[in-house]
């Protein structure tokens, strides 16, 4: 007779249907980063849960020289192809990827007329260029020397050298407790990957939260008066992001 040990690999803010089944029926005890996903684990049925933190994803975030004042993270869920799944119960992808291209879309095209003077980097991921639909990111930013599309570069270093960030979802970088201290991050909060309810009046004290491409122009037109002092609420952040311990011990 053995134990079985699983950790936590992802941010599971979006409670996918894999987590009971791959990871707490099969577990004898479950680690997980944080007393959000604790709970959750526990209400799904986990026998044993511990809430240790995480030292994957709770760098510290080093003072490098800003190269761009947005880095946006993108969500390409959608443009998987025939790879899509529904994994999460208010899950609204499309499957055709549309909805989120138009928004891709609006926002390239929004920083390349209106915001000329800010520098964008756009981190897009790999599966757009290998498993899953090709998207024209390149083409469409291909007129405006402000942006820049990447692929490749890891998030971490790409928030360092960033002033702002925003988000098409909660990714696990996310569950770096530092960034919340050092970075203000625009998060959509909405379709195509929504935010649970029952958490969005957290999420407003952890992020600014945007429900569309309007409301990122307002918050980018404002944003060094809206993250002019701007409250950190300790709890929240270590709620939902490493726990502040010694995960190594």
């Amino acid at each position: 007779n053995f134990d079985l040990y699983f950790f936590q690999h992802g941010s599971y803010l979006y409670q996918n249907i894999f987590i009971k089944y791959s990871e707490i029926e099969h577990a004898d005890i479950n680690f997980v980063f944080n007393d959000y996903t604790k709970k959750l684990f526990e209400i799904l049925g986990a026998k044993k849960v511990y809430s240790v933190g995480s030292i994957l994803f709770n760098k510290s975030i080093k003072k490098r020289k800003k190269e761009y004042d947005f880095l946006y993270i993108t969500q390409v869920h959608d443009y998987i192809g025939n790879l899509q799944y529904v994994d999460f119960p208010n899950s609204l992808h499309s499957f055709d990827g549309y909805e989120l291209y138009q928004r891709h879309k609006s926002i390239i095209q929004l920083f390349g007329t209106k915001f000329k003077d800010k520098k964008i980097i756009i981190r897009v991921h790999p599966a757009v260029v290998t498993t899953g639909v090709y998207v024209p990111f390149w083409e469409l930013a291909e007129p405006y020397p402000n942006i820049t599309i990447d692929v490749s570069i890891p998030i971490h270093t790409l928030i360092e050298k960033s002033e702002y960030i925003i988000s098409d979802y909660f990714t696990t970088e996310f569950i770096n407790r530092d960034l919340h201290y050092k970075r203000d991050i625009i998060l959509f909060q909405g379709a195509p990957t929504p935010l649970p309810e029952e958490t969005i009046e957290d999420m407003k004290k952890m992020f600014i939260l945007v429900d569309t491409v309007e409301d990122l122009e307002s918050k980018v037109n404002n944003i060094e008066n809206i993250t002019k002092d701007r409250q950190r609420y300790d709890d929240i952040i270590e709620y939902y992001s490493s726990k502040k311990c010694d995960t190594k011990k």
